[in-house]
């Protein structure tokens, strides 16, 4: 099997990233997931996981904590999704994504597999991302990785990763997105994030909502699970932040970080981080590791995490690429934006997909321009631009909509001005296909 037929034979599977709306509880599967695993002799039991689930920053605190476990001399593999330009993104160790090469082996062996064996489609045909699960979880053991990572790919309580026996549960912020599937209040979507504690196993919290830290911790106490949540059981300050990154310091009872260095820029990073830093000293203490404050700033500092407040700079136009499909993640992007830039002139293209609620979207990214250029990705959730007009129009003064991304940048790049900057933000979509373009990339 080459690449290029791998890639096919995912693409026929269903794909949930692809389906605005569809029936959660009865399209995602636990027990389907774990006879998947069953029918491949339990890869995910060749290393020890850590599961990561919330609404926002959960893809950079897998990051972070992966190469902080990397720089710590660990073979750790990471999977994350969706991803930005290349499949290949979702699978790495030690910093290191998945070769075309390996990623056609391990889908040949899949699919190959899956011919003989029926026994993981009692349950309903398998779908993409519970195949690319596997895929992650058989590449991790075919490299000899000891550790993994893995991000959550929606809700938790029935997401194919849960799956597994992790060591350790972290829970990022959680606010309200993909409401049709998971619940329309914090306490229903909590209740579905929280589904990934399991008993005795420590649960680390990122900043909640009232509502939600009491669903997350009913639930770790009636599975005895033991928990920390950051600003009661750690801290973290931010010294100074800029479009350079952030330098922040982190201590608990018995520890001290200080003059931490990270690449990305914002507060809300500086949390991710110091998440990520208090799950490396969980790890540390209940496994004996290797880490220690040296390794944890070196992988804090080499942690990259493409289209996250990414600054990409072309001639004399400076773009900004942040992904921000959620209320919180948006409302988090403004607040950075005029803390470093004030009321700098900027420009907005923005393109979001169909079951995000894009009013609150739109008002939020309102309040650092009055100026936006509409569009739309060649994903098939990507909203039409028509729609959002409708939606935009309350709060800009300025609205162009175009066609497609790079009839976007087009635009932009026509209107611009020295002293004004491009910000590139909504959907992962958008951001990715904008990269690509800017990149110059296939």
């Amino acid at each position: 099997m080459q690449y290029r037929d791998a890639l096919l034979y995912l693409d026929s599977l269903s794909n949930f990233e692809h389906i605005p709306h569809f029936s959660y509880r009865k399209e995602l599967n636990i027990q389907r997931m774990k006879r998947l695993l069953s029918c491949f002799d339990h890869p995910e039991r060749s290393f020890r996981p850590v599961l990561i689930a919330g609404t926002k920053g959960k893809g950079s605190t897998a990051q972070f904590l992966a190469s902080i476990l990397s720089a710590s001399g660990l073979s750790a593999g990471l999977y994350t999704s969706p991803h930005l330009t290349d499949v290949r993104e979702r699978f790495q160790v030690n910093g290191r994504m998945i070769s075309r090469t390996e990623f056609a082996k391990q889908v040949s062996h899949i699919r190959k597999v899956l011919r003989h064996k029926t026994k993981a489609q009692s349950r309903g045909p398998y779908t993409y991302f519970e195949i690319t699960t596997l895929l992650a979880f058989l590449f991790f053991k075919a490299k000899g990785a000891r550790w993994a990572v893995l991000e959550a790919g929606m809700g938790g309580r029935l997401d194919a990763t849960n799956a597994v026996q992790q060591v350790l549960s972290i829970i990022t912020p959680i606010g309200l997105d993909h409401t049709d599937q998971l619940g329309d209040t914090i306490r229903k979507i909590a209740g579905e994030k929280a589904g990934i504690i399991k008993s005795n196993i420590p649960v680390l919290l990122a900043r909640q909502a009232s509502a939600a830290e009491r669903v997350i911790r009913a639930r770790a106490k009636q599975f005895e699970a033991p928990i920390q949540m950051i600003r009661h059981d750690f801290h973290y300050r931010t010294k100074r932040f800029g479009s350079w990154g952030t330098i922040f310091g982190f201590w608990m009872r018995d520890e001290r970080l200080t003059d931490c260095r990270i690449h990305l820029a914002g507060e809300y990073q500086v949390e991710n981080a110091a998440v990520a830093a208090k799950a490396a000293m969980l790890l540390k203490d209940r496994f004996g590791l290797p880490i220690h404050s040296a390794t944890v700033r070196r992988g804090l500092l080499q942690a990259k995490w493409p289209g996250r407040f990414e600054k990409i700079c072309r001639g004399q136009k400076t773009f900004i690429l942040d992904i921000a499909h959620n209320l919180l993640s948006m409302t988090e992007l403004v607040r950075t934006i005029r803390k470093l830039y004030g009321s700098q002139y900027l420009q907005i293209i923005m393109g979001i997909s169909r079951d995000k609620s894009g009013g609150a979207l739109f008002r939020e990214i309102s309040r650092v321009s009055n100026h936006l250029i509409l569009t739309r990705s060649r994903h098939p959730r990507a909203a039409h631009v028509r729609e959002l007009l409708n939606l935009a129009s309350p709060f800009f003064s300025v609205i162009i909509p175009t066609d497609n991304t790079r009839q976007a940048l087009e635009t932009a790049y026509h209107l611009h001005n020295r002293q004004s900057m491009i910000l590139v933000t909504g959907s992962v979509f958008v951001v990715g296909e904008v990269r690509k373009i800017l990149l110059g990339t296939p």
